[in-house]
């Protein structure tokens, strides 16, 4: 619900460290109009390269209702056709160094531009059915699970970002997860948000059941000032979350705040020039994630 908790950056250090330690084919699909992600994962040359190219998540609702936010007629599009495929060229090690190993998993993205908000809107507007506001997001829903399982093997995992607040395209995300992991800051608005979210938000209005496993974890942390408050706060978030909670705390890095801003595409090449000083953060959070899906699979099996 909250802006500003690290819900993009989140996503793209799951994204780089499922493709590229544990060689996983990820898809990241950006619902945020804010694009951040996007811009992260292609750079702002690559971002606008896509929307030229109608490979957008935008394109592709666009498509569904016929014409674009511009009033233009759009040909219908397979969500395969709208996705920027094998986008990460990260490396393990420094380029040159002679025992890198090109990671066998991949990287893609459904990305967003700002245009999204507005064919968002144009869906609801399209759907809406005799007063029923939630009509949009059903259906919403049951085209991206149809368009993902067109465009992505049963092995690929997709990490769906999602913006601040409860938009139709959110919804329709959240009614297609697996798995839902809540970024927070260390802070009780974040918190009361967070409540917000988990109750009103996925029980009580999209009634997304408890078998559906939901984590929070904490972003930007400062370690310094506070210490009781923070001590207050850890504790009140796990007697919510009841042991729910991702241990891997991400610390507040002017490195990592520097990842939305990417401008060239070839201005981040390895996993270590990437994240710096928060590598092993990164990485230990990719494996805690790693681990919880794996369980969560043998679980259904």
């Amino acid at each position: 619900m909250k802006g500003g908790v690290g819900k993009s950056t989140t996503t793209m250090m799951l994204a780089d460290t499922l493709s590229l330690h544990h060689e996983k084919r990820v898809l990241i699909v950006d619902c945020d109009p804010q694009a951040n992600c996007s811009q992260m994962v292609l750079s702002y040359e690559g971002l606008k390269e896509a929307k030229a190219s109608h490979k957008t998540l935008a394109s592709w609702i666009e498509s569904l209702i016929g014409r674009s936010i511009y009033g233009e007629k759009m040909q219908r599009y397979q969500a395969g056709q709208t996705i920027c495929y094998d986008v990460s060229e990260l490396t393990n090690f420094k380029p040159g160094w002679f025992n890198q190993n090109p990671s066998e998993g991949r990287l893609s993205i459904w990305p967003s531009i700002p245009d999204s908000r507005f064919a968002e809107l144009m869906f609801d507007a399209e759907h809406v059915q005799n007063g029923d506001l939630e009509h949009p997001r059903r259906v919403l829903a049951q085209e991206i699970s149809r368009g993902l399982k067109e465009a992505l093997t049963d092995e690929e995992i997709a990490i769906f970002d999602c913006p601040p607040g409860f938009s139709t395209l959110a919804q329709a995300a959240l009614l297609n997860a697996d798995f839902i992991l809540s970024p927070l800051n260390v802070d009780f608005v974040s918190l009361w948000s967070l409540k917000t979210f988990w109750n009103q938000g996925l029980s009580d209005t999209l009634k997304i059941s408890d078998r559906v496993p939901r984590y929070a974890m904490f972003t930007m942390v400062r370690n310094s000032g506070g210490r009781e408050e923070r001590m207050r706060l850890r504790q009140e978030l796990s007697a919510f979350a009841n042991g729910q909670r991702i241990r891997a705390e991400v610390s507040f890095s002017v490195q990592g705040l520097r990842m939305a801003t990417r401008i060239a595409p070839d201005s981040q090449r390895s996993f270590n020039e990437k994240y710096g000083s928060l590598r092993g953060t990164v990485r230990a959070l990719g494996d805690e994630v790693a681990e919880l899906i794996s369980s969560q699979k043998e679980s259904e099996n």
